[in-house]
């Protein structure tokens, strides 16, 4: 007769109050075994090695730890199966086993993971539109790589390039699932769909390091009060409105750093860029909130490269050359024609110029001469 009794930690569920004691089937040597990381290792060496790991020719130094978690202390390693190591533990010992719905969940998701992984092809269908594989980037900018944020992002990413919510079905929402085993099926969830994406964490400790302010705060403060007024010649329904709505939260952030109050969460989103599509046909993508200052895209959350574009002012202008007794066609072009780089900074160079239309020239009709001897 089983009973169920109820601690701060457990739900405990009695089978076989009354097995005898019996000697341990197991050590608890520590010393005597492997260390975490040469646990993994040796999965890695058996994984390139297709699982027999004793006739490989890697050495272990080919492989450097640089990120690792755990759930909790060991007090040995299991070799091949965790579950079923902790399973015969207990039964051959007529010991208890301590179990979790993340335990057997993430057996459950790691043989799905096989199982897609072996049929690859035939499943494509249900779980993506592309063919090959996409690479699917995480761009971070701090002072180190943030492994555990880069899990998370990815399985992200995923999400949204998948069919479906497997995504969703996949992660782990028990009570039991803690940040650890959150981050280990979102590793689980990329096992899953390896063939279908190529993943890429580029770490570029990119970012703006100074900002050198021209003018005074009174001139940044002139420039938010001239671009809200801007709004007054349009409504709200019109998208140049909607285009000053984001405009105004940037010089709002760039005021509060001429200040000295300086938000880096904001600065380390200006834009990130990385490579989307499949292998066939990749292209490059821009995000970020430099998007909200570019009319025209400023309501996408997401573009390509070539997208982003400032074009030139372009202005026809007749010229009436008296002393030639001719007309032509000028125009003045100008906007941001450069960037100065040097002493480490980089700044915009705006120009204009005025050129001849030479095509347009034509004889300075009589009545316009008149006109200008008058």
């Amino acid at each position: 007769m089983s009973v169920s009794t109820l601690s701060d930690r457990f739900h405990t569920v009695i089978i076989r109050g009354d097995l005898p004691k019996v000697q341990a089937q197991y050590s608890t040597n520590k010393s005597m075994d492997i260390s975490t990381e040469g646990h993994w290792i040796n999965a890695l060496i058996d994984y390139f090695s297709d699982g027999d790991r004793w006739k490989s020719r890697i050495e272990p130094s080919r492989f450097k730890l640089r990120h690792t978690i755990s759930n909790g202390p060991h007090t040995s390693l299991a070799d091949r199966h965790g579950l079923f190591s902790a399973f015969l533990n207990a039964y051959n010992s007529h010991e208890d086993i301590v179990l979790s719905p993340d335990d057997l969940w993430l057996m459950v998701t790691i043989y799905f993971a096989k199982y897609i992984n072996g049929n690859a092809e035939k499943l494509r269908h249900v779980f993506v539109d592309h063919e090959g594989e996409i690479e699917l980037t995480i761009v971070q900018t701090q002072a180190k790589p943030d492994w555990n944020e880069f899990l998370e992002s990815m399985r992200n990413k995923i999400a949204d390039n998948v069919k479906n919510d497997i995504v969703t079905l996949l992660a782990a929402n028990y009570s039991t699932t803690s940040r650890v085993e959150s981050l280990l099926f979102y590793a689980t969830i990329m096992n899953t769909f390896r063939k279908y994406f190529k993943y890429t964490l580029r770490w570029t400790l990119c970012g703006i390091r100074k900002v050198h302010f021209l003018g005074t705060l009174d001139d940044w403060l002139l420039l938010r009060r001239k671009t809200e007024q801007l709004q007054s010649f349009t409504t709200p329904q019109d998208d140049f409105y909607t285009y000053i709505d984001g405009v105004l939260p940037v010089l709002d952030q760039l005021i509060s750093t001429y200040q000295g109050k300086v938000d880096n969460t904001f600065w380390d989103k200006i834009f990130d860029i990385e490579h989307a599509g499949p292998e066939s046909g990749s292209w490059t993508k821009i995000t970020g909130w430099f998007l909200r200052l570019c009319y025209g895209i400023h309501m996408k959350e997401e573009c390509k490269m070539d997208e982003v574009a400032l074009h030139p002012i372009v202005t026809p202008v007749e010229f009436q050359d008296e002393y030639a007794n001719e007309k032509r066609t000028c125009y003045i072009v100008g906007g941001f024609h450069g960037i100065e780089s040097r002493d480490e900074w980089h700044k915009p160079v705006m120009s204009l110029a005025i050129f001849d239309d030479l095509s347009t020239i034509t004889e300075l009709e009589s009545s316009s001469t008149n006109e200008l001897l008058s």
